[in-house]
């Protein structure tokens, strides 16, 4: 059975890492528990190591690629296996099962998910002072308490 090998998320907020090196080649066989890739977060660098036995097959991404967290990267399959076709993964790179999927974008089309600038929307004092922090005009948005 094909084993994915996705961009992990070693931090809280992490969107993307950075693959720095691989250790084995595309056709390589690997142990599982044995080194397979660097990544670089913005805290850290991170040796992962191999979540199963068999060949490294598939690869996706080489050094220097700048990965969403929860992108395939390659997949470790059996002597004589191919790699599973493509996946899809939502927008923020996250593997999602397809009815999560499915509703996160028709709730990403509904008019209310968009506001225009008309538009009046409730905000949290966190949430408001975030969005100054980062430049965001929150001049039209109500706070949470009324």
């Amino acid at each position: 059975m094909a084993h994915s090998i996705v961009m992990p998320a070693l931090e809280m907020a992490q969107e993307t890492g950075k693959l720095l090196a691989w250790r084995k080649r595309e056709g390589d066989a690997i142990s599982k528990g044995e080194p397979l890739l660097d990544i670089e977060t913005d805290k850290a660098v991170v040796e992962i190591e191999s979540p199963a036995d068999g060949v490294l097959a598939g690869v996706k991404a080489q050094a220097g690629d700048v990965i969403p967290v929860g992108q395939t990267i390659a997949w470790i399959v059996s002597e004589g296996e191919k790699p599973p076709a493509d996946e899809t993964s939502a927008a923020s790179g996250r593997r999602m099962d397809g009815k999560r999927a499915a509703s996160s974008t028709a709730a990403a089309e509904t008019p209310a998910a968009s506001a225009t600038p008309s538009t009046r929307v409730r905000i949290s004092p966190k949430a408001r002072r975030l969005a100054r922090e980062h430049g965001v005009d929150v001049s039209r948005v109500r706070g949470s308490g009324g």
